[in-house]
């Protein structure tokens, strides 16, 4: 009776893949953003780049030692390899690496807060979760063009989308956030505001509801 989808492009992905001619509509996906917020920018001279993720190749798992020897060995590169202490031997792709096994959901989020962008290396998501949850914290993102993160990362205002599989381009995005803090915090606030806007509990809410009551009506006409 309905067909719903959590981001535009997973939308034209699905009715590609089921050859599927009617509407598809788009219920993006939401974050309590009372929980995931910002702190107050860390004057620390250490610049700090966050990833996200398991060890699978779809987050992209198997670039993070090309990203790594690209990235400016000064930028300390944080890694959240899943809840299940996946990233044992990571600390070896390189200089300047920090590992955080088992993490609860507060201590992630004080990870987004101190570090000072997230970069997602995911090939393809159906929404980009990684990307909102540190652009609610404040903090820019860098990513790969590719389903559910463009739909999340406002290239240019929130972060920078760079082409699949150019982790050089990634690193390069990274380092000149990393320079420019001013730029940085601007794209951080920015993503906030995005988050606040398009990503709330109660907008999700109203369209969920406004589709049930349609579907429902539409039985009740046939009866």
């Amino acid at each position: 009776d309905a067909i719903l989808v959590g981001s535009d492009s997973a939308g034209v992905e699905v009715a590609k893949e089921f050859g599927l001619e009617r509407r598809i509509q788009t219920i993006e996906y939401w974050l309590d953003t009372d929980k995931y917020r910002p702190i107050s920018t860390s004057t620390d001279a250490t610049r700090r780049v966050l990833w996200v993720g398991n060890m699978s190749s779809r987050k992209g798992a198997d670039l993070l030692p090309a990203f790594r020897q690209y990235l400016d060995p000064s930028i300390e590169l944080n890694i959240v390899a899943g809840r299940r202490a996946q990233g044992a031997g990571l600390e070896r792709i390189g200089t300047n690496v920090r590992v955080w096994p088992r993490l609860s959901e507060v201590e992630l989020i004080e990870l987004y807060r101190t570090c000072d962008i997230t970069v997602s290396l995911s090939r393809h998501e159906g929404f980009g979760y990684t990307a909102l949850e540190a652009m609610a914290c404040g903090r820019p993102v860098v990513a790969f063009d590719v389903t559910g993160l463009r739909d999340v990362v406002s290239h240019g205002v929130t972060g920078t989308l760079c082409a699949l599989e150019d982790v050089r381009a990634m690193a390069a995005a990274c380092e000149r956030l990393a320079q420019d803090r001013g730029v940085a915090r601007a794209m951080g606030q920015a993503g906030r505001a995005r988050a606040l806007e398009r990503f709330a509990p109660g907008r999700a809410a109203a369209q969920y509801l406004d589709v049930y009551r349609r579907v429902l009506a539409s039985k009740r006409s046939i009866k």
